[in-house]
C-alpha cells in the first residue's frame, strides 16, 4: 500500500466515514462484502510543480463508496467530498475535490450503486 493511499484510509476513518481497512475500506479492490463500503485507489493526478530544485508531486486519489441504496451511498459520497475539500494536514499538505460533485458509475452485478469521489492532493 502506498503512503498516499494508507494515509486516506486513515483519514477517512478518522473522519467517521469507516473503521478499518479492510473492514469496511478497501484498496484498489470492491470486495462482495460488506454490502456497504469505501475503496481508495491512486490516479494519475496532475503534472508535479518543478522548481529549479525540487519537485512537488500532485496526485490525485479516489474515494469509491458502495452501498445498496442509491441515496445513502449519494450521501455519504457527498460527505466525504465536502469534508475533505480543500482540507489541510490530512494526506499530504492538502487536499481538495478535483470535482463539484460525486460521479454515479451505476450499479454493480449484485446491485449495489457506486459513486466515486475525485480529489486532487499537494505534496
Amino acid at each position: 500500500m502506498t503512503a498516499l493511499i494508507s494515509d486516506m484510509i486513515g483519514a477517512l476513518v478518522s473522519g467517521g466515514f469507516g473503521t478499518a481497512k479492510n473492514t469496511d475500506i478497501y484498496e484498489d479492490n470492491i470486495m462482495p462484502m460488506p454490502l456497504a463500503q469505501l475503496m481508495v485507489k491512486l490516479t494519475g493526478g496532475r503534472p508535479p510543480i518543478t522548481t529549479v530544485d525540487s519537485q512537488t508531486a500532485m496526485s490525485g486519489i479516489q474515494v469509491y463508496v458502495v452501498d445498496s441504496l442509491h441515496d445513502t451511498a449519494r450521501d455519504k459520497a457527498e460527505a466525504i467530498r465536502v469534508y475533505f475539500s480543500m482540507k489541510k494536514n490530512t494526506s499530504r499538505q492538502a487536499i481538495w475535490a478535483a470535482r463539484s460533485d460525486p460521479i454515479y458509475l451505476g450499479q454493480l452485478d449484485d446491485g449495489r450503486h457506486k459513486f466515486v469521489v475525485e480529489f486532487q492532493v499537494f505534496g
